[in-house]
């Protein structure tokens, strides 16, 4: 039966929360759901929140103090992601306020955005659908043919298919998207190394991991999905990017902190890499003046001469939506509302705050 003393707050429920959840929750108690909220309202509206659900709206320091001063009742936050860099965690513990987040909802579909990036520098589809579709079934542009039709359109000066099997794949991050990353592109004929990440420790008899100064060295893509940590803070840099021999293409899937958006395009400036594809920024919603907007509006991604050769080559933005396939957002919904529940009944798990 439903409590009113129990009111639960959702902070950023667009796009990602469903009837269902709401239903769920409903059923402890009051339930207040907005679709955004800004870091200068989150007080204002979970002053008086038994329950707090956020995906990325922050709970800071300042934010808990002023909590505190108000005898605020706040018992439990739910991050409705995995990465919980946006809540004081330590700050949550000193008060007793639980947090816990989601947790392997949206492996596969995190995986599938990287390697849909991967492909398209690969296997330009779409290109050459619209080629057909606005200019006809492979035109030549070859002086020497007389703009004749040719059973195969390929056209590399202009859309290059460098294909992806046999090319080499450096994975930064083991976690479980790196591992189904692992798992797809194996299939498909690719060479798949994981790198050392800093600051931890590996088996020497590992084999399946690699210095990151190899990674760079000698990998023809490169995915980012590692965590956010205070080692991996700006961990693709100048020094790093400095040792490409390859000109690969980078591709984020974890968090914008991880690079060195500057460095980076410095990097493809001068021809060490070819691309950087991303669904993440560092601030999001980042403002039209990022230094990441400025790269994609400037530099879009497109078949190009770049470092000597025609090449996909430029920059590429999605708005942070690689875990917003349908199945995952049912997961998501569906943890959320376990989470609540379990700790309502005494029996609280996934906790990133015990």
């Amino acid at each position: 039966m439903s409590d009113p003393a129990i009111k639960i707050v959702v902070l950023d429920g667009k796009p990602w929360f469903s009837d269902s959840l709401k239903k769920s929750l409903e059923a402890h108690g009051e339930v207040t759901i907005y679709p955004f909220t800004n870091r200068s309202q989150v007080f204002e509206r979970i002053q008086d929140a038994t329950i707090v659900v956020t995906n990325k709206a922050p709970i800071d320091a300042e934010i808990l103090g002023k909590l505190t001063g108000a005898n605020s009742p706040l018992k439990l936050i739910v991050v409705a992601a995995t990465g919980y860099n946006n809540i004081d965690i330590d700050g949550c513990k000193a008060l007793g306020i639980a947090v816990c987040n989601c947790r392997d909802y949206a492996t596969g579909a995190v995986a599938e955005w990287a390697v849909a990036m991967l492909t398209l520098c690969a296997n330009p589809v779409q290109h050459y659908g619209q080629i057909v579709a606005q200019e006809g079934w492979g035109v030549s542009n070859d002086p020497e043919l007389e703009g004749q039709q040719l059973w195969c359109g390929l056209n590399p000066s202009r859309y290059p298919r460098p294909g992806l099997e046999g090319k080499t794949l450096g994975i930064i991050g083991g976690g479980a998207i790196g591992r189904r990353i692992d798992e797809i592109t194996s299939v498909l004929g690719m060479g798949v190394w994981f790198a050392k990440l800093p600051g931890r420790e590996y088996d020497k008899s590992d084999k399946s991991r690699e210095s990151l100064e190899n990674i760079f060295a000698n990998s023809d893509y490169i995915i980012v999905a590692c965590p956010l940590t205070d080692s991996t803070h700006r961990l693709v840099s100048a020094k790093l990017l400095g040792l490409c021999t390859k000109v690969p293409v980078i591709i984020n899937v974890s968090r914008g902190q991880i690079v060195n958006v500057e460095d980076l395009a410095n990097a493809y400036l001068v021809g060490q890499i070819s691309a950087y594809m991303a669904d993440v920024s560092e601030a999001e919603p980042p403002n039209v003046t990022d230094l990441l907007i400025e790269f994609a509006r400037t530099r879009r991604f497109t078949a190009q001469e770049h470092a000597g050769q025609i090449r996909w080559s430029g920059c590429l933005v999605t708005p942070h939506i690689a875990f917003c396939s349908e199945a995952a957002l049912v997961t998501l919904n569906e943890q959320v509302g376990d989470r609540v529940d379990a700790f309502l009944q005494g029996q609280p798990f996934d906790l990133v705050s015990a």
